[in-house]
């Protein structure tokens, strides 16, 4: 699980171009006709689904799944 809101506003702030819908397991992101999906598991790993995905929005998608690894990281060393 994740600080829903603590997250929703972070990409929020980084990535305004971008509509996200940020749940206590699973972040779905839409932009420019491309979708994915980001689904969280109990033991921390993430499953990543695209429904539709250019290859010219690799580098933003690799930047927004960090920022998202990194709110999962940070919330399990608080929770512990």
């Amino acid at each position: 699980m994740i600080d829903v809101e603590k997250l929703s506003k972070e990409l929020e702030d980084r990535f305004p171009d971008v509509q996200f819908e940020v749940y206590d397991d699973c972040v779905e992101i839409d932009f420019d006709f491309n979708s994915i999906e980001l689904m969280f598991h109990s033991k921390g790993d993430i499953d990543i689904k695209t429904m539709y995905l250019q290859p010219k929005y690799l580098k933003k998608v690799g930047e927004i799944v960090s920022l998202v690894g990194d709110n999962i990281v940070n919330f399990k060393l608080v929770e512990e």
